[in-house]
């Protein structure tokens, strides 16, 4: 998500060769485009490219991307794609904050990505230092891409919590349920039975409590 022009679709093709149509032009995107994306952890994650916002969005117009801003609200973590070549990025930044507390989504974590550092004159990388957490990328060349992803996968474990388990071999009742309530990220066999890392939710982590193996 981001403001108009900001290279979200080019950010979307670059991380997950989505193949979208990239225009220089309001509104492109009216539909939301997702695509499923492995992350350096194993974990399997899925992007979606929103409407471009402006200033001063219209109620009316709000209302008529409420499907693609829907995406926006059910969200784990945004990546707020920034044009870092702009001169008004600050400004378009704040905008973007005033669409996401105008449709409730203002609460939801944010990842700030200054894209086009591949532009001559880019402010990218400057902004980058300047916004704490912040990353800058070039959505065009494909430079600190990569990085961009690992921070997204940091990102996205620290709401999580990956737990340790070891399962007995006979209870395979136990390694499906782990599959049905979580993320399994990686399972291997050892003398004790099955050990695997999984990503669960609070009342997850509670039902296989005494399964854990300490940290």
């Amino acid at each position: 998500m981001g403001y108009t022009n900001a290279g979200k679709s080019s950010m979307l093709n670059a991380v997950t060769d989505a193949g979208v149509e990239v225009e220089d032009r309001l509104f492109v995107t009216l539909d939301p485009r997702t695509r499923q994306k492995q992350l350096p952890g194993g974990e399997t994650v899925l992007f979606t490219d929103t409407v471009g916002f402006i200033s001063n969005l219209p109620h009316e117009l709000v209302e008529a991307f409420m499907s693609t801003l829907k995406s926006v609200q059910l969200a784990d973590l945004l990546v707020h794609v920034v044009d870092g070549s702009s001169d008004h990025a600050e400004e378009q930044i704040a905008a973007v904050r005033d669409v996401l507390i105008e449709i409730g989504a203002d609460e939801v974590p944010e990842l700030l990505v200054f894209n086009k550092a591949d532009v001559p004159g880019s402010r990218a990388k400057d902004l980058a230092k300047l916004y704490e957490g912040s990353v800058w990328v070039s959505a065009k060349t494909g430079e600190n891409v990569e990085a961009m992803v690992a921070v997204i996968g940091e990102r996205l474990r620290s709401r999580d919590r990956i737990l340790t388990l070891q399962l007995p071999l006979d209870r395979g009742d136990l390694l499906a349920a782990a599959h049905r309530e979580g993320d399994v990220i990686d399972t291997s066999v050892n003398e004790e039975g099955v050990l695997i890392h999984v990503v669960l939710d609070s009342v997850g982590a509670a039902r296989f409590r005494q399964w854990r193996v300490p940290a």
